[in-house]
């Protein structure tokens, strides 16, 4: 188990520390006394130090982010504490999470997945909710009816939630899902078009939206990659649309203008036919030799 570098007292004891060696650390430097009960290694996770500090443990969407489930970025501190802890004033506004209360103490500097799932239901809206389930199964971190455990104390609506689930790829994509089945666009997910690979989100016969992930702008290979998809699927008759992360998260309602002005022409319901082959001679014509370039423009 990941422990980003936090321990409590009982998990260094479990690990073979005695009393007199963890005191002997202490004051060496070598671990650090964080509050009563827990300690940090060197290198330690700062912001799971940071929690443990406020008196809590790691959860909620920061935890999920600890366990790499997409969750959107944010500057906020998601900690659960104890159901009785007093919180330091302007600390409770600051983590900006509603916790689960009813729930015992925690025993680690990061709570188990389940119990970030159970907390992340009484802080983030439906459909960030719903892409973060999503990639918990895509991640295969949890199971289905493991997910269905988790949210068992939730309620009933956070259980349909989890059947509002499908196979998607990244968090903004599921973001994308939604919000077009929300005005009734029909969406299928994860398509296999021959020469080219699965794509996100075909629309109709012919529209693919493909949507980035933060991880793709830090990655030149996947860049690189992405725009040879594209250009494979304009070539075989598609119309492509890629959206980045910006687009989902800030931008949408531009966004979503452009799909439906596509869709009121019912340009995505035309079947994708390959261009024909251009006459070489047409394309000698009209290479960069060619004299007409040199030519004044045609007035209209």
């Amino acid at each position: 188990m990941n422990t980003f570098g936090v321990l409590s007292a009982a998990q260094l004891k479990k690990a073979g520390f005695t009393p007199w060696e963890l005191r002997c650390a202490v004051a060496l430097g070598r671990i650090e006394r964080l509050r009563h009960g827990w300690y940090a290694l060197e290198g330690a996770d700062p912001e799971v130090v940071r929690a443990v500090r406020l008196g809590g443990a790691l959860s909620c969407s920061s935890g999920l982010a600890r366990y790499g489930v997409w969750v959107p970025s944010t500057s906020e501190l998601h900690v659960r504490c104890s159901p009785h802890h007093v919180w330091v004033s302007g600390v409770r506004s600051e983590r900006g999470c509603s916790v689960v209360e009813n729930r015992d103490a925690p025993r680690t500097a990061v709570d188990p997945l389940p119990l970030c799932i159970a907390a992340a239901w009484k802080c983030l809206d439906e459909d960030t909710f719903v892409a973060a389930l999503d990639s918990i199964q895509h991640l295969r971190l949890l199971s289905r009816a493991e997910l269905h455990d988790a949210l068992s104390d939730c309620g009933p609506e956070a259980l349909r939630m989890l059947r509002r689930c499908r196979a998607s790829e990244s968090g903004t994509e599921t973001l994308v899902r939604l919000r077009l089945r929300r005005r009734r666009i029909r969406v299928r997910t994860q398509v296999f078009i021959p020469g080219v690979g699965r794509v996100d989100l075909l629309l109709g016969r012919r529209l693919v939206i493909e949507v980035d992930s933060r991880a793709h702008h830090t990655d030149a290979g996947a860049y690189q990659r992405d725009r040879d998809r594209d250009r494979a699927l304009v070539a075989a008759g598609y119309l492509v649309i890629r959206l980045t992360y910006q687009d989902v998260m800030f931008r949408w309602e531009a966004c979503l203008a452009d799909i439906v002005a596509i869709i009121n022409r019912g340009d995505h319901r035309r079947p994708p036919a390959a261009p024909k082959e251009v006459d070489t001679q047409i394309m000698q014509d009209w290479s960069l030799d060619a004299p007409w370039r040199n030519q004044p423009p045609i007035s209209a």
